[in-house]
């Protein structure tokens, strides 16, 4: 429309003045609503991207950039396009710090599987009367005492990947002082008298029984007999 008006040759040069001006005002709103277009598209793609953080961090910086150079860097568009980059950042520290805990977890586990086999080879062999009870309780004292230490190395694992993570670092002090308490507890028990769980002494304890049993209903029926006949 501006154009069409600057066409006219009988305008005075206050009036085409001020006609350029319209024009240069159009083209500046034109321009402007086309950038925030593509600055709004470039926002719709970071956030369909999911699983590649580092390209995400990327294009969130280069939209900071040019709204910056756009509007400058004191404008209030600038503020919330530098917040997007570090919460994405926070993100990925994040799920960086999550994965590396479930390695550790991972490894851990492992490790307290082959305890467990370690365990029930033993017992295996004490049932077949390969190893002594003695033997036995030396086997599972070592066994509880390194998965004691497995526990806690685990621990110390966690406590720095979560050194800026308060709630983290008490959760895991919790869990540090139950390890504790379960090493505690499996020590009192193998300390506990062994001749309960011992099949051997049990088999003999239940023979002697049985055979006290018949006797005494022997002895009973022979009484019983002998009171009738006389």
């Amino acid at each position: 429309y501006w154009q069409a008006i600057s066409q006219i040759g009988n305008l005075s040069a206050g009036e085409q003045i001020a006609i350029r001006k319209k024009i240069a005002s159009g083209k500046l709103a034109i321009d402007k609503e086309a950038f925030a277009n593509e600055i709004a598209q470039q926002q719709s793609q970071i956030g369909i991207i999911k699983n590649d953080y580092d390209l995400r961090i990327q294009m969130a910086q280069q939209v900071a950039e040019q709204i910056g150079e756009a509007y400058g860097r004191t404008d209030k568009r600038y503020t919330p396009a530098l917040t997007a980059v570090t919460q994405l950042q926070k993100e990925q520290a994040a799920e960086l710090l999550q994965i590396e805990a479930e390695r550790t977890q991972t490894a851990m586990q492992m490790r307290m599987n082959d305890l467990d086999s370690q365990r029930g080879e033993a017992q295996l062999l004490y049932a077949l009367k390969q190893i002594s009870a003695q033997e036995l309780m030396g086997i599972e004292a070592g066994l509880a005492e390194q998965r004691r230490q497995m526990r806690s190395g685990e621990i110390a694992e966690l406590e720095l990947l979560y050194a800026d993570e308060p709630v983290k670092l008490e959760q895991l002090n919790q869990r540090k002082l139950q390890i504790e308490r379960d090493y505690a507890a499996s020590v009192r028990q193998l300390k506990a008298p062994q001749v309960q769980n011992d099949p051997t002494e049990a088999f003999v304890k239940g023979t002697e029984s049985a055979l006290i049993r018949m006797g005494n209903a022997t002895l009973g029926q022979y009484k019983s007999l002998k009171d009738q006949l006389l």
